[in-house]
């Protein structure tokens, strides 16, 4: 990214600088090489034109100097090997401060030391050099930048907070975001990943009767927000003072530990500290029985994620989800005892089930009676109706008629009359309703 004004800036310092410097070694070059008789009249032409108090005064000076240079016995040539030894000087003077940065902050070379110097001193022409965070981690940005810091521009993924310190004290915390100057000497102390994270994790325990049991446990934990809503520009919602709980709550275990399992960052916290300690403490109160037992497992879940909520606040922290996997035994007669316990729940289960079917058709043939019973009853009644109507002359067609009514008004027939005898019955009404035959007529 170019930025004329700071481009400008930067060069108007450098060639500023540079132009003093020579200027003043040419000078004093000069001088080295004059006698004092030069000096005494360059002195003498100084004295009368500012004595004459004109207002030409400035460039009499000029004149009689530039007259003088040309008037000087010596040649140009010693002038500028005069010069050498303050140029050589400048050097060694600019090499010994970038030697100092260089091993002072363990630098790749001398050069990075002069860079950091000039960037400290001119500042930068633009935007760069430039730290990259994301992923909860720096993967960009000069080496010089990162052991240093500033100033240097920052840029944050969305996915990353940044914590800032200069001079041994944290400056601020800093969201998704370009960063455009980071102070002298400010850089990044600390990143963190603020996306969801998920960790399924082992945890060995003891049940009550002393049996060790090993329960995984899947933890789902992002870093604590103050409420705010996803958008676009910052899809993880999080709380800086969040972010600065987390960084500040790191541990640093035994020394015969090797990295990175001696450093406890606070997601390892929350798991390896927090849930490991609890669901042990949780675990230890129940007996065997009741951890095989699904609801066991449901209630000791409830009772994980509630401890939870609680205990991971100060790591900036907050708990999304908690789920229990199986419960396990390392001593093989006791899961041999586990499994013949699942055979028979399972045996248990599958009686039930049997028991449920055999009632469920004991209930539909008792109901079918019933529904054959009802229709006899109906066709008894139908029957003596249209006998007392008819006589012993009864239309074929009226009797279908009345039956296929019949059939439809007895309750719940549909549960016990196939679709193609429903589909029969239907074209049957159809056919006689056609005929427009009246139950109130006689022949």
């Amino acid at each position: 990214m170019f930025n004329l004004e700071k481009f400008l800036g930067f060069w108007f310092k450098i060639i500023l600088v540079t132009g003093l410097l020579l200027v003043t070694l040419f000078f004093l070059s000069v001088l080295t090489e004059s006698s004092l008789e030069d000096l005494i009249s360059w002195f003498q032409l100084s004295v009368v034109a500012k004595a004459s108090q004109e207002d030409l005064t400035y460039w009499l000076h000029l004149s009689a100097f530039a007259k003088l240079l040309r008037e000087l016995p010596f040649s140009w040539f010693k002038v500028f090997f005069n010069m050498l030894p303050g140029l050589f000087a400048i050097g060694f003077a600019l090499y010994l401060p970038s030697r100092y940065v260089e091993s002072l902050y363990d630098l790749e070379n001398t050069t990075e030391g002069f860079k950091f110097l000039v960037r400290y001193e001119f500042g930068r022409p633009g935007f760069r050099p430039l730290v990259i965070v994301g992923e909860g981690r720096i993967f960009g940005g000069d080496d010089t930048i990162k052991k240093i810091g500033g100033p240097a521009g920052l840029l944050v993924f969305d996915d990353s907070a940044a914590v800032l310190e200069c001079g041994g004290r944290l400056t601020r915390v800093l969201g998704p975001g370009f960063y455009k100057d980071l102070a002298p000497f400010e850089r990044v102390w600390e990143t963190v990943d603020i996306r969801p994270q998920r960790w399924e994790y082992p945890v060995g325990a003891m049940t009550l009767e002393g049996i060790p049991v090993t329960c995984m446990a899947d933890i789902r934990f992002k870093i604590r927000d103050i409420g705010q809503e996803p958008t676009k520009k910052y899809p993880y919602p999080m709380s800086k003072n969040a972010v600065l709980d987390a960084v500040s709550c790191k541990w640093i275990r035994e020394s015969d530990r090797s990295e990175p399992d001696r450093r406890m960052e606070w997601d390892k916290r929350v798991i390896i500290s927090h849930t490991e300690g609890t669901l042990r403490s949780i675990l230890a109160r129940y007996p065997l029985n009741q951890l095989i037992e699904p609801t066991g497992r449901w209630e000791i879940r409830e009772q994980l994620e509630q401890a939870l909520n609680e205990s991971v606040l100060g790591l900036g922290a907050k708990i999304i989800g908690v789920e229990l996997g199986d419960i396990t035994l390392e001593d093989a007669a006791t899961q041999q005892w586990i499994e013949r316990w699942q055979v028979r729940k399972r045996r248990e289960a599958e009686t039930l089930i049997a028991q449920g079917e055999a009632t469920r058709t004991r209930l539909e043939a008792e109901a079918q009676s019933e529904v054959k019973l009802d229709m006899y009853q109906r066709t008894a009644n139908i029957l003596r109706e249209l006998k007392n109507l008819y006589g012993s002359n009864i239309p074929p067609r009226l009797i279908a008629l009345r039956f296929t009514d019949m059939i439809r008004e007895i309750p719940g027939n549909a549960l016990y009359l196939p679709d193609d005898v429903l589909k029969t019955l239907k074209s049957i009404e159809e056919r006689l309703a056609s005929k427009h035959i009246s139950f109130e007529s006689k022949p």
